[in-house]
């Protein structure tokens, strides 16, 4: 088999590099492992503009942001589905201090901070502070957009399931040879498998664990997605991604009982409503040290590149990044 591009993994980064390869019409297959547990397929797709406690602006929003909408509208339209909803973030402050916080900023962020009724909250919600909303917020159905990548991959056979061996790789010129494939171009998106890549594993990524609970909660609007202590977030009719846990120390990838019964009793403090657990996932995910993306191409094999890193904003940094690395190829 003869191929422009080789992709390795098919999470999030790799599906964007396969749709990107799609649209200027390159030859590619895609080997990936199909894991039922990974950092992508246990994504909550929530793209907000004010991140972390002290509400910043997301870096390059004014790029990445619009970009990510328009992208994942380009693809929903190719495919005839809908894979991102506009949403805003409801902010029910956990403590004084970030509803302070929260204060401050939006008299600098108008645009995307504002203050709700608690009245409309509190029957389905225990309330002690004020209520926020962020505006201009998205959420993407990542797995809807994952299954629907890999079931094209698969209707065109340039998908391989499988575990990629990195001890198959020959680099021989301008040319990349792996098993019975040769190609023009290698690209690495394969998530928490950058440590056993002898390419890129001297990259200074930190693994950090992700836990979330899928919760069934009948009577709870999914136009919006809850803040507390946790996330509430919508997937599908009465059910919620509820989490996530963010451990850089820790001794398995599986679910722990610490998490899933530290989240219970939040949810049975915090819920006024019942609510029923359906699953708990966990997953790891590596990050880079300034906690932005690596996107780049070797610096000796100029033809071997890599998608990594994407972290808890992936849903929306995937696609710009994957962009861009696709055109630094060219």
């Amino acid at each position: 088999m003869q191929v422009d591009y080789i992709v390795v993994g098919q999470g999030l980064s790799g599906s964007w590099v396969s749709w990107f390869l799609m649209q200027q019409k390159k030859s590619f297959v895609v080997i990936d492992k199909n894991e039922s547990q990974t950092a992508s397929k246990n994504s909550a797709g929530i793209m907000n503009p004010m991140t972390g406690k002290r509400y910043a602006k997301v870096p390059l929003i004014d790029t990445v942001f619009p970009f990510a909408v328009k992208a994942y509208q380009e693809v929903g339209t190719f495919f005839n589905r809908q894979f991102i909803f506009p949403t805003a973030v409801i902010d029910l402050f956990s403590s004084k201090e970030s509803e302070a916080l929260f204060l401050k900023r939006k008299v600098a962020e108008p645009t995307y901070l504002s203050i709700e009724e608690r009245t409309n909250y509190q029957k389905h919600f225990t309330i002690e502070h004020a209520v926020g909303k962020i505006n201009d917020c998205y959420r993407v159905d990542v797995h809807l957009f994952l299954n629907t990548i890999q079931g094209y991959l698969k209707s065109q056979n340039q998908l391989l399931e499988a575990a990629f061996e990195y001890e198959q790789i020959e680099i021989v010129g301008d040319q990349i040879m792996y098993k019975n494939i040769v190609a023009k171009h290698l690209i690495f998106c394969d998530g928490i498998s950058v440590v056993d890549n002898p390419l890129w594993n001297k990259i200074p990524f930190a693994n950090t664990k992700g836990e979330v609970l899928l919760v069934e909660i009948k009577n709870l609007s999914a136009d919006f997605i809850y803040k507390n202590k946790h996330l509430i977030v919508p997937l599908k009719e009465n059910l919620f991604w509820v989490g996530a846990s963010n451990s850089w120390q820790y001794e398995t990838d599986k679910p722990s009982a610490e998490f899933y019964f530290e989240t219970k009793k939040w949810l049975d403090e915090f819920l006024k409503i019942p609510y029923q657990i359906k699953a708990h996932h966990a997953s790891i995910r590596p990050t880079a040290a300034n906690r932005m993306p690596v996107s780049t191409w070797h610096t000796i094999y100029k033809n071997v590149g890599i998608l990594n890193g994407m972290g808890t904003k992936g849903s929306f940094h995937a696609p710009y990044y994957a962009a861009q690395l696709i055109q630094q190829s060219n």
